[in-house]
């Protein structure tokens, strides 16, 4: 699902270089979809991700939050039961989120797949069910955004990139991601990370 421009290293990495490898070096065959260029202002990505139905979408976090605070308004119009039903399905999908990051046990708490299946929903309105790779770059995103998130059962990882390093130089998996990292080295790429004296910035 391309909306950023193809001058932005994001978009042109995703929507245009990943296809061309993906179509190139698997079986696999590649679709992609262009929004509207008011899509973002009018709000209305989220129609587009409905016919689209995305296997891959990245969302700078501005797009994560404004979706997010849709959904919850739409949460927070149901009736006293599905607010109650909603409620514990997240709380069981959040649980098993944390624990699927660094650290965690990757323990599923009772009745999980049930969780899945009311959340199941949720993403089939906001036409994310088919994705498989959801990523955020471009700017810091929120720790609660990534959590409310992983209460759909939907995992963000983030990724952090510049024009100046061809795309994403970090990036998180979903084997091995946490929330508020921007991830580890991508294949082929060396990271320096500066330790800089907090009284004087030029040293």
């Amino acid at each position: 699902m391309s909306y950023l421009p193809l001058s932005h290293i994001a978009g042109l990495m995703i929507d245009i270089v990943f296809q061309l490898c993906t179509s190139a070096f698997t079986p696999a065959n590649q679709a992609v979809f262009f929004a509207r260029p008011y899509d973002i202002k009018a709000n209305s990505i989220k129609d587009r991700l409905g016919i689209a139905r995305p296997s891959c979408f990245l969302g700078v976090p501005l797009v994560w939050e404004k979706m997010a605070d849709k959904i919850r308004a739409i949460g927070a119009a149901g009736s006293a039961t599905q607010q109650k039903v909603g409620n514990w399905a997240k709380g069981t999908n959040v649980e098993y989120a944390r624990n699927i990051q660094v650290g965690g046990t990757g323990a599923k708490g009772g009745c999980a797949c049930l969780a899945e299946k009311i959340m199941h929903k949720v993403k089939v309105g906001l036409g994310l069910d088919n994705m498989k790779i959801a990523i955020t770059g471009a700017a810091p995103i929120r720790v609660d955004t990534l959590e409310y998130y992983g209460s759909l059962g939907i995992f963000i990882n983030e990724c952090y990139g510049m024009s100046e390093s061809t795309g994403a130089c970090t990036v998180s998996i979903d084997q091995c991601h946490e929330w508020g990292s921007c991830g580890w080295e991508a294949p082929g790429t060396q990271i320096r990370a500066f330790l800089v004296d907090h009284q004087d910035f030029n040293k």
